[in-house]
């Protein structure tokens, strides 16, 4: 150890960046770098603390550390909440609401969330005023999550939804799309199970009729359309990407963007071998830069 406190600053920066989120077990290594020195404490601490991920075995000790004077996680800038630490069963209930305000309360800085609509729905109660530059829902949308994120995301820059294209015909329809307020807007069109083509078909069909309203929008700079339907053929997912692309070149609207590229929402690389932390996890490192991915559909040709 005491022979890295003579090394640039610059090079340690690069690769504590690099090796903070890259394992789990590198992350054990970047924390004890903040041992070196007070400099290295300085530098290495962000890196730490700029995205915390919420899961069922580490909330009890993120709350610990929110309790902390001068907390490390007021430098969080996101948080991602994984799915098994919204808890569910009454023998963790009170465990972990004990654990989730303490901890949420500590996050005076951040700006983007990712996680469960339970999660979220919570998250706004502790931070009522809170602007945040990104909101991504995991769960697919109902009427119900869209109802209770319209009080918050008009104040959203980005905003990113899932829908399952088995609840589409049911569930679609109730939800009014011209409420989305958000200037970037990315749609997770999600599909799991093996279904008709045909059907499928129709349904996107029916999925992108109603998703024509937030065009209305004139808010609206951009809606990107994620296809997620890995589990389908080959030749399934790109008969959906045509109706989606047929749909984006009708509307004549140069906001359209469509991504095939992910159809399976997978983790990072890095996670293989370690708890299971989700498949958007690599959404959540892309940041905002991930509305900006995918083409664009339709272009006012020149001259016009």
């Amino acid at each position: 150890m005491a022979g890295l406190a003579r090394l640039p600053l610059e090079l340690v920066l690069s690769v504590v960046e690099h090796a903070a989120w890259g394992s789990e077990p590198s992350q054990s290594w970047v924390a004890s770098l903040r041992l070196v020195n007070r400099v290295f404490d300085r530098v290495v601490a962000p890196a730490l603390f700029e995205t915390v991920e919420v899961s069922e075995r580490n909330i009890g000790a993120l709350a610990g550390i929110a309790t902390q004077t001068n907390s490390l996680l007021r430098m969080t800038l996101r948080v991602y909440f994984l799915s098994d630490a919204v808890a569910r069963e009454p023998a963790s209930m009170y465990y972990y609401d004990a654990a989730f305000a303490p901890f949420v309360s500590a996050l005076h800085g951040i700006q983007e969330f990712t996680g469960p609509h339970r999660a979220f729905a919570r998250f706004q109660i502790i931070h009522r005023h809170r602007r945040l530059s990104s909101v991504f829902l995991v769960d697919p949308v109902t009427p119900g999550l869209f109802l209770s994120i319209t009080s918050t995301h008009n104040i959203v820059q980005n905003l990113h939804l899932v829908v399952a294209m088995d609840r589409v015909r049911n569930i679609i329809p109730r939800i009014d799309f011209t409420r989305i307020s958000a200037p970037y807007v990315v749609i997770d069109a999600s599909s799991t199970t093996e279904r008709d083509e045909q059907e499928l078909e129709t349904e996107f069909t029916v999925f992108v009729e109603e998703l024509a309203k937030v065009l209305h929008r004139s808010s609206l700079r951009r809606l990107l359309i994620r296809i997620r339907v890995g589990s389908l053929p080959v030749e399934t997912q790109a008969a959906l990407g045509a109706v989606i692309q047929r749909w984006g070149v009708d509307t004549r609207d140069e906001r359209v963007w469509l991504d095939e590229s992910s159809p399976v929402a997978s983790p990072l690389p890095s996670d293989e071998g370690v708890y299971d932390r989700g498949p958007y996890r690599a959404d959540v490192y892309a940041g905002r830069g991930l509305w900006m991915t995918g083409r664009q559909l339709y272009s006012v040709p020149r001259g016009e």
